[in-house]
């Protein structure tokens, strides 16, 4: 078992880089939003995170538990996911 000190440790490291990544997803964003429609940006980001999400899903849960899934609010909070993308994009 991990005592607490390491897991304080290893907790604020996966903070930190948590933190590291958002700062340049926001920056990449900025950057292809200048250059191509907001909306492309946003799929482009939905996109190339979907496999990595997938393997992350397949590997942890087994397959036939997503089908028990409550689709409309899946589906509700991927639309406004995808609309605070566009919103922040666009804004840039």
């Amino acid at each position: 078992m991990a005592t607490p000190r390491s897991s304080l440790t290893s907790a604020v490291l996966l903070m930190l880089a948590a933190v590291l990544l958002f700062a340049l997803m926001d920056a990449g964003l900025k950057l292809l939003s200048s250059q191509y429609p907001p909306l492309q940006v946003a799929a482009l980001r939905g996109l190339s995170s979907l496999p990595l999400v997938t393997l992350w899903v397949l590997a942890t849960v087994p397959a036939h538990s997503l089908l028990r899934v409550h689709w409309p609010l899946h589906l509700l909070r991927g639309a406004l996911g995808f609309l605070g993308i566009w919103l922040a994009a666009s804004s840039a």
